[in-house]
């Protein structure tokens, strides 16, 4: 899960350089700020059903006046969107955009899971060397019906 992205074209899966944080079900907001501020995530996994909370849903659960002390799973989203490894980054982030998320969860072969931002797609889309390529690529995912990501 180590190998580099060369290219928009590349599976999204070697986008997963680490293993993903993650929280038993019973924290709270408070723990799992905390676990990610130490972690230096955006977000992590919550227990063992794959729900995923994010720095959103905190700055969310703040907003609303809940209490540090409240379960993570008050704001985690329980349903998360999961893709193979193997999909193409630019298809990744056109489901990103299409379902205006900012995490996938990345499903391995092997029964590992990883977890990849917006951010870390945009960032090798940024350095790819002719944007037009990926460009109209993204172009034509984003008109592709999700549902063959999804599956």
């Amino acid at each position: 899960m180590t190998t580099r992205v060369l290219d928009a074209q590349s599976p999204i899966g070697r986008l997963v350089v680490r293993e993903p944080v993650g929280v038993d079900e019973t924290a709270t907001l408070g723990e799992a700020a905390g676990a990610m501020r130490r972690a230096n995530v955006s977000c992590l996994l919550v227990g063992a059903h794959g729900a995923i909370a994010t720095e959103r849903d905190l700055t969310r659960a703040v907003a609303a006046g809940l209490s540090a002390d409240e379960p993570i799973l008050t704001v985690a989203s329980r349903d998360p969107v999961r893709v193979g490894a193997l999909i193409p980054l630019v298809d990744a982030a056109a489901l990103m955009l299409n379902q205006e998320i900012r995490h996938l969860i990345i499903e391995f072969p092997d029964g590992k899971e990883g977890v990849v931002s917006l951010r870390d797609i945009v960032a090798v889309l940024l350095q790819s060397a002719n944007p037009h390529l990926w460009l109209t690529s993204l172009r034509l995912a984003i008109e592709t019906p999700t549902e063959i990501w999804l599956g």
